[in-house]
This record gives structure tokens, sequence and C-alpha cells, in this order.
């Protein structure tokens, strides 16, 4: 039986996950310890994080999964 036109966009897309449930390489708990690392900050300063890595590595899955933490956005 051939695959289906969606289930091999799937498998070749360059689509970063975006819920921990998807998570295969185990990056959710880091994505989760950030986002309580996140929300425990007190203050009114502002502060900037990298994230580094090979093309590839899952940059953007983990900032998916890091803004899954924070709800819905406002953005319109």
């Amino acid at each position: 039986m051939a695959d289906s036109p969606s289930d091999r966009s799937y498998l070749l897309a360059d689509v970063p996950i975006q819920r921990d449930e998807q998570d295969r390489l185990g990056r959710a708990p880091f994505a989760a310890n950030l986002a309580k690392s996140i929300v425990k900050m007190v203050g009114d300063d502002s502060f900037v994080f990298g994230l580094c890595g090979p093309w590839g590595s899952g940059k953007s899955s983990v900032l998916e999964m890091l803004l899954s933490h924070f709800g819905p956005s406002n953005d319109p």
C-alpha cells in the first residue's frame, strides 16, 4: 500500500515539532526546565538567551516546545 501524500510530506518536511508529546529525541525536559526557569525569574530586567547548534539539530523544535509552556500567543 502506497503512502498518502500527507504521510510523505510529514516524513520529508523540515518542520519543527511543537509539543512535548511529539519529542522523540529527549529534548522536552530541557524545554520544560527552561520554561520553569524563565517563569521563576523576578524583577524588571530583561534577558537574552541563545540556543546554538548546527542546522537540523532541533533548535526550532526546542523553541516551539518552550513556547508551548507559556500558553497561547497574543499575536494577531
